[in-house]
């Protein structure tokens, strides 16, 4: 197959032609592990909202050196309605994940290069019909009115037209094998093994995998992808409330400072860092704003310590769009809490807070305010004589 040099992406020209709104594409599964026995499209809609005059059209090379625009499937839907549920699934005989209202078993769903699934009304064309001769993005050979389109992506920038007013992937290296529409308008990308999580006939799931304290993904240093717009608010919090929060879970690779920031998001963030267990956590630093109206936190961790993040939003319907960044600063410096007091000799003990935390607040007991960017030591009397600690020298 030739790749066109020019960039559709999901860019798409339609040459008189409208689109219009009513029935929708919502989910689909072109892939899956051994055979693709569960291969299916949904549309959403009203309930018995006819079908009539509506066909299923995906656009392709249909496997030959052509740039796109090939049609390689159109099933008429004539004589069919949106079900019970407000669904219509098409797929083909060998379907188990649901209950399919159409059968055809003549579909091919193509998974290893880019495509555009349509719903076009009034649709004239067959398989094999080329929709765009001349290679240029514009389906100068289209009949009828084009209700719904989406562009499933494999490779941006490179690969065969596609002509959707929507696009899904890619998925890393490769087409999205599955994917469905969420109540934001936005399309998330399924997993290729987890034919559990299609939901065809049913509302679908957009709640991220990380939405909770438990589903807590791995994260690394450096830029970890973000996005809050389907997520939910957790009852667990012990350090501030964060709205619409996910969760990621960090282990540090040195004793060091590690700063764990929004500050290349989108959006009004919050973010709190916590040690220990689900249900059982424990506070070590949040923030609200810091740049801007986005958060930064710096944690001392040792090499080997595993923390929670929690990040969100500051509001209770607030979208954070971007990146979670773990950073290591470095240090941290011997003594920065209590739990790495350095141990001091009688004389003098260099010391230097400027990459410090503050640990929280002074022990009652000593009746003073907060330290910050506090350095601990331990010190052993090595006679029973009274000492002073100063730092006037």
């Amino acid at each position: 197959m030739k790749s066109l040099s020019l960039l559709f992406g999901s860019i798409f020209v339609l040459a008189g032609f409208t689109q219009a709104s009513a029935q929708t594409l919502s989910e689909f599964r072109l892939d899956m592990p051994g055979t693709d026995t569960e291969e299916f499209v949904e549309l959403a809609g009203a309930v018995g909202a006819s079908l009539d005059g509506i066909s299923f059209v995906i656009l392709g090379d249909s496997g030959s050196t052509n740039f796109g625009g090939q049609v390689e499937t159109a099933v008429d839907m004539t004589g069919h309605v949106i079900n019970a549920n407000g669904f219509f699934v098409l797929a083909k005989s060998t379907f188990t994940l649901g209950v399919a209202d159409l059968t055809d078993d003549g579909m091919s769903f193509e998974n290893s290069d880019n495509v555009t699934y349509m719903l076009i009304s009034g649709f004239t064309g067959a398989v094999g019909d080329d929709l765009d001769t001349t290679d240029d993005g514009i389906l100068d050979g289209l009949t009828g009115t084009i209700i719904d389109s989406l562009s499933i992506i494999e490779s941006i920038g490179s690969g065969d037209i596609v002509y959707g007013s929507q696009s899904i992937g890619p998925d890393g290296s490769f087409v999205p094998a599955t994917g469905w529409l969420c109540d934001s308008g936005s399309w998330m990308i399924g997993g290729f093994s987890d034919l559990a999580g299609n939901t065809a006939g049913a509302d679908n799931d957009c709640t991220p995998s990380n939405d909770d304290c438990a589903g807590a993904i791995s994260a690394s240093a450096g830029a970890n992808a973000m996005d809050n717009t389907e997520a939910t608010t957790s009852g667990e919090a012990t350090c501030t409330s964060v709205n619409k929060d996910l969760w990621y879970a960090f282990t540090a690779t040195s004793d060091a400072n590690h700063s764990f920031d929004t500050c290349a998001a989108s959006g009004d963030s919050k973010i709190a860092v916590f040690d220990g267990a689900c249900g059982s956590l424990v506070c070590l630093g949040s923030n609200d704003d810091s740049c801007g109206l986005l958060s930064s936190v710096t944690i001392p961790m040792v090499n080997g310590q595993t923390v929670l993040v929690q990040a969100g939003a500051w509001s209770a319907t607030g979208v954070v769009i971007g990146d979670l960044t773990i950073t290591n600063l470095g240090g941290p410096a011997p003594g920065d809490d209590c739990g790495t007091a350095a141990a001091a000799v009688l004389g003098a003990n260099p010391f230097d807070t400027t990459a410090n935390t503050t640990s929280g607040l002074s022990e009652p007991s000593c009746n003073t305010a907060a330290i910050h960017n506090d350095t601990f030591f331990t010190y052993t009397a090595g006679a029973a004589l009274d000492h002073s600690f100063a730092t006037c020298g």
